[in-house]
């Protein structure tokens, strides 16, 4: 992601800095490839992060997932950081199966939305969207799906305020994973 100040960020994970056996990995680097600076989140299990966005407020807010904090396996976590990758909040949002956060936007409100899946049952997923203030109040969730598997893999903010999430289903079309 290219920040407003010309420099880069990049958000993955690691296995060789931080707590855990993988662990959330944001760098900040500048337009010449100088290392500005970089983080490492996570617990003693897994984190990982799959979609990152400079905030309005010049911060970072990150999708990811998480096995060290929530309710058990892969919960869905939300971070954010200050722009100086400092940590500010975080949450964590998830039941005993498996959920993920794959996708973030902010609103032109401040907002911050992102989508993935929530685990309705052990092998059943609904895509799943949710909204936060930007100091990390819950505002709303909604599910999307039927029985099967239907994810959320992105989205997007029209320019009237609307969300659109793309994902696939494995219920919905042809019988096959269809988007």
């Amino acid at each position: 992601y290219q920040n407003i100040d010309g420099s880069f960020v990049l958000s993955g994970y690691t296995k060789t800095y931080g707590a855990g056996q993988k662990d959330c990995y944001v760098l900040n680097i500048s337009s010449t490839g100088l290392l500005l600076w970089s983080k490492t989140i996570g617990g003693s299990l897994d984190e990982e992060a799959f979609s990152i966005i400079q905030t309005n407020d010049g911060g970072f807010a990150l999708a990811r997932v998480t096995q060290s904090f929530g309710s058990g396996g892969n919960d869905c976590y939300l971070v954010k950081l200050n722009n100086s990758g400092n940590l500010l909040w975080t949450k964590t949002i998830g039941g005993l199966n498996s959920d993920y956060f794959k996708s973030i936007q902010q609103k032109s409100n401040s907002n911050i939305v992102a989508c993935g899946w929530y685990g309705i049952n052990a092998g059943n997923y609904d895509l799943y969207i949710t909204e936060f203030g930007n100091l990390g109040t819950f505002i709303l969730g909604k599910t999307v799906g039927s029985s099967g598997i239907e994810t959320g893999q992105g989205i997007v903010i029209t320019n009237d305020n609307c969300l659109i999430a793309a994902g696939y289903s494995d219920n919905i079309g042809s019988g096959l994973t269809d988007m």
